[in-house]
């Protein structure tokens, strides 16, 4: 009997003994365990009790593998555009894509209307001087200028010989001037051959004091020989011509004074400006190398020229005196020819 069981027959309205006043003493003995009964049938679920407090979350567990991804559902219907939002800040630029093709040429827009002139820029460097151009015509002649007042008579120009000597053989010849430009005279050294050759000097000096007017590319006239030594060279007084008579090289020296006449220029329009006039020794017509002179010279000027050239002859050959332009006076003029030894 258990300590309810007990209670229940003693009939204490209490339940306690204590309250009846009277005292009683229990003993009760437990005895040894029995044996477990059978376990009875479960009795019938009783009902849900109350749902207790969520409890705390619990840690994450490790992400479980991705699985297979489904089908592409249907796209779904256009939402409405929101609204513009706020310009962002301008990105870095991007390398430069590769030049497109060039598109079709348009049609030429309307001329507009012309700019104000700029203002005129800084002169470049002068550019490189052009080739000379092929020389114009000449022009027509103009009518004459009136005609200027006369110069100042100048002193007329002379040339004479001085002395003529033998030099050694072997040695240069030399032609020295010891008067003036004006008042001119030569004195020649001629060096001697070798012994034993045979070979003479040979010297001829011609001139003339009058004046004569060039015509062009027509050699002058010496009037008068002074100087003959040997039998080399000859000239024929009043005429043009110096012949050689033996091979060999020979010196020529030139002297005479010239004026430009009135006209003489090219064109009247260049009349009063200086001009150019030439003058050389030839060889049966040919120029001889180192003889050619060239003058400047104004209308009615006046003056003295003078060359020395060598030269390898032979025999037949004509030496002559020869102005390249016309209208050009000649006066005073001398010339002399020295054979200075063989080839």
């Amino acid at each position: 009997m258990n300590d309810s069981e007990f209670i229940r027959r003693c009939g204490c309205c209490c339940n306690s003994c204590n309250n009846c006043g009277t005292n009683i003493s229990v003993s009760i003995l437990r005895g040894n365990m029995g044996p477990r009964g059978a376990t009875g049938p479960q009795g019938p679920i009783g009902q849900t009790g109350p749902t207790g407090p969520t409890g705390a979350t619990g840690a994450n567990g490790a992400t479980g593998p991705m699985g297979a991804a489904g089908a592409t559902g249907p796209t779904g219907i256009t939402g409405p555009t929101g609204a513009t939002g706020a310009t962002g800040a301008t990105g870095s630029a991007g390398p430069t894509g590769a030049t497109g093709p060039t598109g079709i040429t348009g049609p030429t827009g309307a001329t507009g209307p012309t700019g104000a002139t700029g203002p005129t820029g800084a002169t470049g460097p002068t550019g490189a001087t052009g080739a000379t151009g092929p020389a114009g015509s000449d022009g027509a002649d103009g009518a004459d200028g009136a005609a200027g007042s006369t110069g100042a008579t100048g002193s007329a120009a002379t040339l004479r010989v001085g002395t003529v000597s033998t030099g050694e053989p072997g040695t240069d010849a030399t032609v020295t001037n010891t008067g003036s430009e004006n008042d001119a005279i030569f004195d020649f050294v001629i060096p001697r051959g070798a012994d034993g050759k045979g070979t003479d000097p040979s010297v001829l000096t011609a001139y003339s004091d009058a004046a004569q007017t060039s015509a062009a590319n027509t050699a002058l006239k010496f009037a008068n020989n002074s100087v003959i030594f040997g039998n080399a060279i000859s000239h024929i007084p009043a005429s043009a011509n110096f012949v050689i008579a033996e091979p060999g090289v020979y010196l020529l020296t030139f002297h005479g004074s010239l004026k430009a006449e009135k006209n003489a220029a090219p064109s009247e329009q260049q009349a009063t400006a200086a001009q150019d006039f030439a003058l050389n020794a030839t060889k049966d017509g040919t120029a001889i190398a180192g003889s050619t002179i060239l003058v400047s010279l104004s209308s009615g000027q006046t003056k003295s020229v003078a060359f020395t050239t060598s030269f390898n002859a032979q025999n037949g050959n004509v030496i002559q005196i020869v102005p390249k332009q016309s209208n050009v006076v000649f006066t005073n003029i001398s010339a002399t020819i020295v054979r200075l030894t063989d080839e």
